[in-house]
């Protein structure tokens, strides 16, 4: 059961930092990373009896596969999204979003 802290998805693991670093050439920073947040971070994924309910959210909320996964996740655990990502926008009355500013 979770209680509190700073959690990522093991897809935002996977796909949002890993691939881009990796295709990045920044496999050092991405070692850097995981190293930094298995520290006070837990890595929570979601359960198996789930993933079947992406596609719904995909035909019914209109979010990419990524987006439904954080959405579902975020839901099974009662957690909210800390995000700069306005698809979330929709969805803000089914799970609580922090939307931060994007500094440029």
């Amino acid at each position: 059961m979770i209680t509190s802290g700073i959690f990522i998805s093991v897809i935002f693991l996977y796909i949002t930092i890993g691939v881009i670093l990796f295709k990045s050439n920044k496999e050092n920073l991405f070692q850097k990373f995981v190293r930094d947040i298995f520290f006070n971070t837990e890595i929570i994924t979601l359960g198996n009896g789930l993933y079947t309910n992406l596609a719904d959210i995909k035909t019914t909320l209109g979010l990419d596969f990524d987006d439904a996964y954080q959405y579902e996740v975020s839901k099974e655990h009662n957690l909210k999204i800390v995000t700069i990502d306005l698809h979330f926008e929709k969805v803000r009355k089914e799970i609580k979003i922090i939307f931060l500013q994007e500094t440029t």
